[in-house]
């Protein structure tokens, strides 16, 4: 993970448009949603145990979340391994101009495919 970046402290703050922007830019569900957004008010790397105790739900569940924002290159994630064996993984959202340009990105190529159907009809 690049250390010299700045978390994407926005988040937490955003308009609801802003938000369903991200969410549409995503595909995130609602529950991915508001973990991203609860990973941004963090001032550290969290863990799925972490994040499960602050949301109040079973951790697996948090994992699979977690996962998944991972996989849609929303979130980083760190591996620690542990000095009596095993690992464990920590998580951090992609900083704000990251965020910016993979929306903008969405965007962009949504607008045009969109443009190309319609000029099809």
């Amino acid at each position: 993970m690049n250390k010299n970046k700045t978390k994407c402290e926005c988040c937490s703050k955003l308009s609801n448009e802003l938000q369903e922007l991200i969410k549409f830019s995503f595909s995130l569900s609602n529950p991915e949603l508001k973990m991203f957004l609860e990973l941004c008010k963090c001032k550290s790397e969290q863990c799925a145990r972490d994040i499960s105790k602050r949301f109040k739900r079973d951790r697996s569940t948090v994992q699979k979340i977690l996962i998944k924002l991972y996989e849609k290159k929303i979130v980083e994630k760190k591996k620690l391994i542990l000095q009596g064996g095993g690992y464990k993984f920590y998580y951090v959202p992609i900083n704000k101009e990251e965020l910016k340009k993979k929306c903008s990105q969405v965007i962009k190529n949504w607008s045009k495919n969109s443009i190309k159907i319609l000029s099809n009809m």
